[in-house]
């Protein structure tokens, strides 16, 4: 075989033997090195003379049979071979030899006539196209089992050398199809409910007293006037709230959940009355109607006080439960009169004897109505919030101190409610209350149980109604608190059961605005920006006569807001922080970010957050809203305010002054301040009384009061006076009905008593 020339181009061969072509065997030919088959090549079999054609068949284009001996051949990368139709009539004019085959001709001929192409070895050198760069990969006519086997054998070998690549790309599928699967079939990615939707709008959930339906809402479902209790009415009428738990008592069929119910009787601030006595329902609104996953509950109790504006801005939606993922339950619940009165002929009218806290007995029944019945809404039983926001926030804070709600609930959140509490036993409260009693006529219980609602709330004092909201002053009316230690639901004061760590075993957060007391007066008469009306208005409070005017202005300025600001925190913000600072690990927070154009808060500002009734005007108000929800929603969902509080314990005896942002701080001087001058109501009070009998004024007696905070610390001994008061009575009304309101002392002089007295 004649070497070829060294730059010559492709050139490949392939040989049949002439008598078992389909076997594909090569022929016994002299100075043939090496046999290679080509994969790509549309030829089977190519033979080379090593180190003479330099573009041959080499690298991923080639392999077995036969190995290539000289590893730096170049790959085979003509696509397309065709013989000259010269070569083609030679090679089927020669027979017995061996004959060249183009990708279209692979059939045997004989040729025994001589070509001058042809080399001393008898074999024909043919020239392939050299203008096709790429192996053809279709080939002609028949292919060969061993070909085919070779093939295979090629593609694996090459598979093998990426075997690990191709492991990690089957493993990162793998996971990515687990992945995906997992979060489809979690709670967080499903967009259905078990419960079947009937006529695109109603769906149905059970009770334990029969079945409810609900309505579609926004991708949610809201169930509303759900009846958790007997209707409080006729002999009904001041009594504790009883469960549905008869059958007799229940409804037939399913109960259409699909409208509001009336809020009960109670008293607005513009003085207008109105609701209904079959009151003691509840809303429903849920993400979800099913049982596997359950979501956190919580439960909305709003008044703006114990005698009406219920329940305010605690208002829920479908759309926020599906939002936040939160089961939202709304309360109604007894007020006034209808909730809270505690009179001697109710007390005498039932075993046991007692009076008083029906409102409370309300929304203990509507605990626990929430623990038997919220798992049909996808609630967690177990995961049950209490949320609370002015009077509201009150009730549920006494009720961490009633053994009669443990179990009910495991968190409480509480905003701008009362820190000082009544204290008062059932004996004193039926001697406050008497007045009031026999200004309706009544003298037995089914009187006051057959007497027309609108005057039993009309006669209701001025000032039980809302307590007054302004700076301290001798002129001021002690207010109504209405909550009574009844000896059943309440039976110890909050801070003694607090300071004992008896109270429920709950998570607590408390909480109010920095703008949360407005007066009034001030509401509809303020247009004074100079600041004089505010100097003015200081001045002539028990805080410009104590000389602590200055002081005040240096703390708050002349300001509108500020003014509001310092009777906020004289009236809410102070008591409920020093509240809080009496059980250990309660965080405490400030709502400061202004919203109005006068630089106020809000007293609902962080509720309206929280539920999503707050509109943003700009950037920093979002942002608000932002840092509000998150401390409420990881408060319901994992039980603590942030991840600096879960991970160190000692912030959360810190305040959180919330504006743009949350952040901690290690007090609030202005309460320091305040606590520390005696100016802010305590939780506990001592009121010594001294009355005289002797009759100072023809046919009356005259009484001497003077009161000190409970915490001797702040007991001034060199002026005991400074909230000393007078009052007259007449002399009929017997002195010792007036004892009955304390305990004995002492007789001094010609004072004939001397009484101390507890009162919050």
């Amino acid at each position: 075989m004649s070497p070829l020339p060294p730059n010559s181009p492709n050139y490949m061969f392939s040989l049949f033997s002439s008598s078992t072509p389909d076997q594909g065997s090569s022929l016994d030919l002299p100075n043939i090195d090496s046999l290679v088959y080509c994969e790509n090549s549309a030829l089977d079999y190519a033979v080379t003379e090593v180190g003479v054609i330099h573009n041959g068949c080499q690298g991923v284009a080639c392999g077995s049979p036969c190995k290539v001996s000289n590893p730096s051949l170049p790959p085979c990368e003509s696509s397309k071979r065709e013989l000259t139709s010269h070569q083609q009539d030679k090679l089927e004019t020669a027979p017995g030899a061996a004959g060249l085959a183009s990708m279209e001709t692979l059939d045997d001929s004989g040729a025994a006539e001589a070509d001058p192409d042809q080399g001393e070895d008898g074999m024909e050198s043919v020239k392939l196209d050299a203008d096709n760069d790429k192996c053809d990969l279709e080939k002609g006519g028949d292919t060969t089992d061993t070909s085919k086997m070779a093939s295979w054998r090629a593609r694996l070998g090459l598979l093998s050398k990426f075997r690990l690549l191709v492991a990690v790309v089957v493993i990162f599928i793998i996971l990515l199809i687990i992945i995906i699967a997992v979060a489809a079939s979690g709670p967080r990615h499903r967009d259905h409910t078990s419960a079947p939707i009937m006529d695109g709008r109603y769906v149905e959930a059970v009770t334990s007293c029969g079945m409810v339906q609900g309505l579609l809402e926004n991708g949610a479902f809201s169930f509303r006037g759900i009846p958790y209790a007997l209707p409080p009415v006729h002999e009904r009428r001041f009594l504790p709230a009883r469960p549905v738990d008869q059958l007799d008592k229940c409804w037939n069929g399913t109960f259409l959940a699909h409208n509001a119910s009336t809020p009960c009787w109670q008293v607005y601030r513009d003085g207008s009355i109105s609701g209904t006595e079959d009151c003691l329902t509840l809303e429903v609104h849920t993400p979800f109607v099913r049982y596997e996953n359950p979501l956190p509950v919580v439960v909305l109790l709003g008044a703006d006080s114990l005698s009406g504006g219920s329940p305010g801005p605690m208002r829920a939606t479908a759309k926020l439960a599906r939002s936040k993922e939160v089961v939202f339950v709304t309360v109604n619940f007894r007020l006034g009169p209808l909730g809270f009165l505690a009179t001697e002929y109710l007390t005498r009218s039932v075993k046991p004897q007692t009076s008083g806290n029906y409102g409370l007995s309300d929304i203990l029944t509507a605990l626990k109505w929430i623990k038997l019945n919220i798992e049909h809404f996808n609630g967690d039983k177990n995961a049950v919030t209490v949320f609370g926001h002015r009077a509201g926030g009150t009730l549920v804070t006494a009720l961490t101190s009633s053994k009669m709600a443990k179990g009910l609930f495991s968190r409480a959140w509480v905003s701008s409610g009362s820190g000082v509490f009544p204290g008062k036993d059932l004996a004193e409260e039926q001697m406050d209350n008497s007045e009031y009693v026999q200004s309706l006529g009544c003298g037995d219980a089914d009187c006051l149980k057959r007497l027309d609602v609108k005057e039993l709330l009309n006669k209701v004092p001025g000032h039980w109604r809302y307590p007054a909201a302004d700076l301290p002053s001798s002129g001021l009316p002690t207010p109504h608190r209405w909550l009574v230690l009844d000896g059943v639901i309440l039976r110890q004061h909050l801070s003694d059961v607090w300071e004992k760590d008896e109270g429920l075993p709950i998570k607590l957060v408390m909480g109010a605005s920095s703008h949360s007391d407005v007066p009034d007066n001030l509401k509809t008469s303020w247009n004074d920006n100079s600041g004089v009306q505010v100097e003015r208005y200081v001045r002539d409070s028990l805080l410009g006569s104590r000389g602590l005017a200055d002081e005040v202005f240096r703390r708050y300025n002349h300001s509108y807001s500020g003014l509001v600001s310092l009777i906020s925190d004289i009236r809410t913000v102070c008591p409920l922080l020093t509240l809080s600072r009496s059980r250990p690990g309660v965080p405490f927070y400030v709502v400061t970010h202004p919203r109005s154009e006068d630089g106020l808060a809000g007293v609902a500002a962080d509720v309206e957050a929280i539920l999503g009734t707050y509109e943003p005007r700009d950037v920093e108000q979002k942002r608000f809203v932002t840092a509000m929800q998150e401390l409420f929603y990881r408060f319901v969902h994992l039980g603590e305010l942030r991840r600096e509080e879960a991970e160190k314990k000692s912030n959360q005896n810190r305040v959180l002054l919330i504006g743009q942002d949350a952040n901690p701080s290690r007090d609030y001087p202005n309460c320091d301040y305040w606590i520390a001058q005696d100016i802010v109501p305590r939780s506990r009070v001592i009121q010594l009384e001294l009355v005289s009998c002797a009759e100072q004024v023809p046919g009356t007696c005259v009484g001497h009061v003077f009161s000190k905070t409970g915490d001797p610390k702040l007991f001034r001994p060199k002026e005991p006076l400074q909230s000393f008061l007078h009052y007259f009575f007449k002399s009929s009304d017997p002195c010792a009905r007036r004892l009955k309101r304390g305990k004995l002392l002492k007789e001094v002089g010609f004072m004939s008593l001397l009484i101390a007295r507890f009162y919050f």
